[in-house]
């Protein structure tokens, strides 16, 4: 392998994830990369999904069975404490603070890591007009709301697809998985039940189109109840629903769900779906693809894949990239709003110090609070700095030794 710097940062990379996802953070890429994953070769371009529903009401599953395209990227920090926790020796079993304290803070302060790392990832995304699907509960209808509008003004088409089940079963199938977000998941439902549900918070914003939330969509126009297998027409045996659930819960019209009620609501989402997933009906979102291509085409590959890159764009003195009508306008679009950084700043979860409010952050050497390390924490497993550094040293010299091969 020929020694250069960029080899030895990808070498360093790779031996970092290695070990754990949590150390990455939003980087610069590389030329290689900015060429390969160009927004011309993206199919969906601005788009998001926002799948909502309780623990347990299948929300991951029904994302691969509405056909969600495999090119949209998962901001879900739950699947990176899946992850995670084993790494560190933390069971995935949240306890409350009555139960076993110091088990509490290390969970939780933990578990704000993996936020923090999901929000850097998701900014990436979003950054490079990637289409994503948000996976979480949208219990508060207000806040999500907020982020789905940012997404929109940042040029995204938004739909939203809702699903069920009664708090009872929620807890149920809580207790029932790996990984358990135990105590809250009852308020949590019941909020849902309340905000999204009873109260519909999401068609009174989205179907009456009220201002500010234009190019969001309800896909399917009602929240699908999650309480049949479809294959069979059957009550689901993998979580214990029964008929009093189903004729406790109504669709839109007031009326009870059935098999073929449930089908029809499937077909009209995946339909949704489709309309979705056409070209752009946000105009800024349109601007800005066209912007991002032409950028691309005129650097060579080496700007526009990044909506940041317009910035540099825009202060080039080697080339008069805004002479291009599309690169103007796109970079018009991303000053107007502050750039790439403001643009998703409250379209994704505030990012916050781990451990702060538990009193397990540290103080760093400037003097300010930062995410312990899992050292610092004092995890069963130990995240080893000096043996990073060791397999460090060791590629290092691999590559000294063999840069003449």
């Amino acid at each position: 392998m020929k020694l250069s710097l960029e080899n030895l940062r990808h070498l360093i990379k790779e031996s970092i994830e290695k070990e754990t996802t949590l150390l990455e953070s939003p980087r610069e890429l590389t030329e290689a990369e900015r060429i390969e994953e160009a927004i011309a070769k993206l199919k969906h371009p601005f788009k998001a999904i926002f799948i909502l529903g309780p623990a347990g009401a299948g929300k991951t599953f029904f994302s691969k069975q509405i056909g969600v395209p495999a090119e949209f990227e998962t901001s879900n920090p739950d699947e990176l404490i899946e992850k995670e926790f084993g790494k560190f020796g933390i069971s995935l079993k949240f306890v409350t603070k009555e139960e076993d304290l110091d088990t509490y803070k290390k969970q939780q302060t933990f578990r704000e890591k993996l936020q923090n790392a999901t929000q850097s990832a998701t900014f990436n995304w979003l950054n490079q007009g990637k289409p994503v699907v948000f996976d979480t509960t949208g219990e508060d209808v207000m806040k999500m709301a907020v982020r789905m509008e940012e997404l929109k003004t940042a040029g995204y088409d938004v739909g939203v697809i809702m699903i069920n089940v009664p708090t009872d079963i929620s807890v149920k199938a809580d207790k029932k998985r790996d990984r358990t977000v135990g105590e809250p998941t009852k308020d949590i439902s019941k909020q849902y039940q309340d905000e999204v549900k009873q109260d519909r918070g999401y068609f009174t914003l989205f179907t009456g189109k009220t201002e500010g939330y234009e190019y969001m969509d309800v896909l399917g126009d009602d929240i699908y109840g999650n309480f049949f297998n479809l294959s069979t027409g059957e009550l689901r045996t993998d979580i214990p629903i029964t008929q009093a659930h189903v004729d406790a819960s109504q669709n839109k019209d007031g009326v009870p769900y059935t098999p073929e009620y449930a089908k029809e609501l499937l077909q009209k989402i995946i339909a949704d779906l489709r309309k979705l997933l056409g070209p752009n009906k946000n105009p800024r979102g349109a601007a800005l693809v066209a912007g991002m291509r032409a950028l691309v085409k005129a650097s060579g590959g080496l700007l526009g894949n990044r909506l940041s890159d317009f910035a540099i764009a825009t202060a080039a003195t080697d080339k008069d990239y805004l002479s291009d009508p599309a690169i103007a306008k796109a970079a018009k679009i991303v000053a107007s709003l502050g750039g790439a950084e403001a643009m998703f700043k409250k379209a994704q979860r505030s990012k916050k110090v781990a451990g702060k409010k538990l009193g397990t952050a540290v103080k760093g050497d400037d003097g300010k609070l930062r995410d312990p390390s899992a050292r610092e924490l004092g995890t069963p497993k130990q995240f080893n700095e000096e043996e990073l550094h060791s397999t460090i040293k060791e590629i290092v010299r691999s590559v000294l030794v063999n840069k003449d091969k």
